[in-house]
């Protein structure tokens, strides 16, 4: 660890700062390592460490203030956090594996704590450009991996191949969108820019069929054309938008014929959302996951309907099986665990439930007040990266709450990604507080 000594006070430098993007790095090409070079499984709780490592120094170091503060979506996250105590002891719930429950779903608040307290401005202004890297590396990826023979949920991209990294893809996949799309609305990028990337997403979503993209990219649209000043630029995308949907469906169906036009114009798409369940064997569907969980379990228990059966008490672990709880074992065939939304809510209730969404709904009018602030306060390119960066934070947060519903990927590695996004209203609000003047 590099230490300097300034005005008689030592202060960690660059490195924990370094941490933080290490921790995103890694998050990201770690599962290609794992999956295509050989490197054992178990470097995925390097994540942990990691985290563990920068929340400790933001404690004991009085960085917490900072984020204090900040004031960004704390008493949400106060609030969820009580919830689940008070949860722990109606049911008289296992400590073991309450600690591994709140592992699961308080990891990415002690990451998103961390970002907001340890970056600062110029972290901001490189995100952008680094992930666009990224994606790049990611699109020859998934060409390498569907050459190699493999498809549908088994393409991640930098984040593997094993079954279900395609949802960690589809996050990236929003983020990217939401890049393009607003620099493409804040006029930094040119339609052919635009074209090339959002064809390009709609290739990576064809062969790893993920559909809800479909859904998600006009939403992005939306969400950018409401936060930009009105342009022809907007008639365009619309255009533009509709056009590349009906791309994406025949790419969709050229890789997977059940997936084709017919699938979205015929009743299939409801028998596919609808009461018969993910794989058509009687577990839960995506939409009504939660009140089939009410109906089967909580349904007559006022302190259950409330806090859930108790974090970690419907958790699991593929590498540890002692956190591997009864509930779990005994439904696990409901695929419960497949859908982010149903597992908060069987654990902590309509209040945990309400909490965790109403974090990103935090995120995004945060985003907006932000954005509002940087046009009266700046001009300009920076005026520009600021907004759009900003941007991204509050679409990506929208886009969360329609995943959390289609599948589980906020509950694995993947919600690293989104929450080192989220960061980055606090960090440009804490910049503009300071009345900092920033040599671009």
């Amino acid at each position: 660890m590099i230490i300097e000594k300034r005005d008689n006070s030592l202060y960690f430098h660059k490195n924990i700062k370094s941490l933080v993007w290490f921790q995103l790095y890694w998050l990201m090409f770690y599962g290609v390592l794992r999956d295509l070079v050989g490197v054992p499984g178990y470097v995925a709780y390097m994540l942990d460490l990691f985290n563990i490592i920068l929340i400790a120094y933001v404690i004991f170091n009085g960085k917490m203030i900072k984020y204090r503060n900040s004031r960004v979506g704390l008493w949400i996250i106060l609030s969820f956090f009580c919830s689940t105590v008070i949860g722990l002891i109606a049911v008289d719930g296992s400590p073991i594996l309450y600690i591994w429950g709140f592992r699961n779903v308080f990891r990415y608040y002690a990451y998103f704590i961390s970002c907001t307290v340890l970056l600062d401005i110029s972290d901001v202004l490189e995100i952008i450009p680094k992930l666009k890297k990224i994606y790049i590396i990611n699109f020859f990826i998934c060409l390498v991996e569907f050459g190699l023979g493999y498809s549908g949920d088994n393409i991640g991209g930098i984040f593997g191949t094993q079954s279900g990294c395609n949802g960690y893809l589809n996050l990236f996949l929003i983020v990217v969108s939401a890049i393009y799309v607003t620099e493409y609305l804040e006029k930094k990028i040119g339609l052919m820019r635009i074209m090339l990337a959002i064809v390009s997403c709609f290739f990576l979503m064809a062969i790893a069929e993920l559909k809800v993209y479909l859904f998600e990219l006009p939403i992005i649209i939306l969400i950018g054309m409401i936060n930009a000043k009105f342009s022809f630029r907007k008639i365009i995308i619309i255009m533009f938008g509709v056009c590349g949907i009906a791309i994406g469906i025949s790419m969709l169906g050229h890789f997977f014929e059940s997936s084709g036009l017919d699938f979205f114009t015929s009743d299939a798409i409801s028998k596919y959302m609808g009461d018969s369940g993910y794989t058509n064997t009687g577990d839960l569907s995506r939409m009504n996951a939660v009140s089939q969980l009410y109906e089967k379990f909580l349904r007559g228990n006022f302190w259950g309907s409330l806090f859930g059966i108790g974090l970690g008490n419907a958790s699991y672990s593929a590498a540890f099986s002692f956190f591997n709880s009864r509930f779990y074992l005994l439904y696990q065939a409901l695929h419960y665990q497949w859908f982010t939304d149903a597992i908060v809510f069987i654990e902590t209730g309509t209040v945990g439930l309400v909490l965790y969404e109403l974090f990103f709904l935090r995120v995004f009018t945060y985003s907006r007040k932000i954005n509002k602030r940087i046009a009266s306060e700046y001009s300009g390119e920076f005026s520009q990266q600021l907004r759009c960066v900003v941007q991204v934070a509050g679409i990506t947060a929208v886009l969360c709450v329609v995943n959390s519903v289609y599948n589980s990927a906020l509950n694995m590695d993947a919600g690293y990604m989104v929450y080192f996004i989220f960061a980055i209203p606090a960090i440009v609000d804490a910049f503009m507080k300071g009345n900092v003047c920033y040599d671009k």
